[in-house]
């Protein structure tokens, strides 16, 4: 089998290879596209990472023993991530809204646009809220921040979660949210 495909450099059968080994040069071709195939992962692999967190209020967040772990994946050049984040008994919430890292840079968005997550936040034994998917976009230090948003109670608008919204954080509280987005 001697002839190639312009675009992607593939063997292909010519006619006397389908006359003298007609099979062999399907198998050529075959395997040639399956080595192609195989060099694009189309799943992802996902990987650990741990967010940075932070606030938007004069006071920022301290850790102390708090929990706080990501994982994250890319297929082409969408980004899933998810982050999860139990308050500990020694964290200080500060004051503001809450901002959680992404892993990778995000493509720079449009005016109103936003980063699509789900989520919850759960108080304790208490209640469970859940996330819009309308995270903002922060950068700071050259770090990409998204936040964590409830719809209000008439839905319309959304505040961010924070220290005392929607509810005090206590020791064992968590947030959990899981979104995509563009790499840069």
């Amino acid at each position: 089998m001697t002839a190639y495909s312009n675009s992607q450099n593939l063997p292909y059968p010519t006619g006397s290879d389908l006359v003298t080994d007609g099979d062999d040069a399907i198998k050529a071709l075959a395997d040639a596209v399956d080595a192609k195939l195989d060099a694009i992962d189309l799943r992802g692999v996902w990987q650990d990472y741990t967010p940075l967190w932070t606030g938007d209020g004069s006071t920022k967040p301290t850790k102390g023993n708090a929990t706080l772990t990501g994982r994250w994946t890319t297929i082409g050049k969408t980004v899933h991530f998810q982050i999860f984040f139990q308050y500990g008994s020694t964290s200080v919430g500060g004051n503001g809204g809450w901002y959680f890292s992404l892993p990778v840079p995000a493509r720079p968005l449009a005016a109103g646009a936003c980063i699509n997550s789900t989520g919850s936040v759960v108080d304790q034994g208490l209640a469970l809220y859940q996330v819009t998917g309308a995270g903002a976009l922060l950068t700071v230090a050259g770090v990409d921040y998204t936040d964590v948003k409830i719809p209000s109670g008439t839905g319309r608008t959304a505040y961010n979660v924070g220290t005392t919204q929607p509810f005090t954080f206590g020791a064992g509280d968590t947030v959990g949210i899981a979104g995509s987005y563009e790499a840069a």
